[in-house]
């Protein structure tokens, strides 16, 4: 039997669905660090990024398999599906979009944080001068 090797054979499904899966993840962090009220305020962005019915992963391809779904339907299942996750981004208002927002906590963190930086580091002096004032002492 002649095997015939292309770079198409070459790729594992494996290898490309851990492509896939990654990449939803990376969306979903996205929306999370950037987006949060986008997806506090849209059913439809939250399911496509986390719900059963969202973008396609390698977890959704293994209940298909389970399920006895044919693997042929997944390419325009998960076509269908990127565009409601599409038509769900372009409902949000465009400020939003090109803006992004900053969700409450992290908003507190980020004042928190500047508060400790300017105790911990403004109230002192510089510590250029406070080595020469050291070293002017020791003389």
């Amino acid at each position: 039997s002649h095997e015939l090797k292309t770079p198409i054979t070459s790729i594992s499904l494996f290898t490309e669905m851990s492509q896939v899966s990654i990449n939803k993840a990376l969306v979903r962090m996205q929306l999370m660090l950037f987006y949060p009220q986008a997806l506090l305020g849209s059913d439809s962005i939250r399911e496509s990024i986390t719900g059963d019915t969202g973008l396609l992963d390698g977890r959704i391809l293994r209940r298909f398999r389970e399920n006895n779904v044919a693997l042929i339907t997944a390419n325009s299942m998960a076509a269908e599906r990127l565009k409601t996750l599409r038509a769900a981004w372009s409902n949000q208002p465009e400020a939003m979009r090109r803006q992004g927002s900053i969700s409450p906590s992290l908003v507190h963190a980020l004042t928190r944080i500047n508060m400790v930086y300017r105790q911990v580091f403004t109230n002192r002096s510089d510590p250029l001068q406070e080595a020469e004032i050291t070293a002017s002492q020791a003389e």
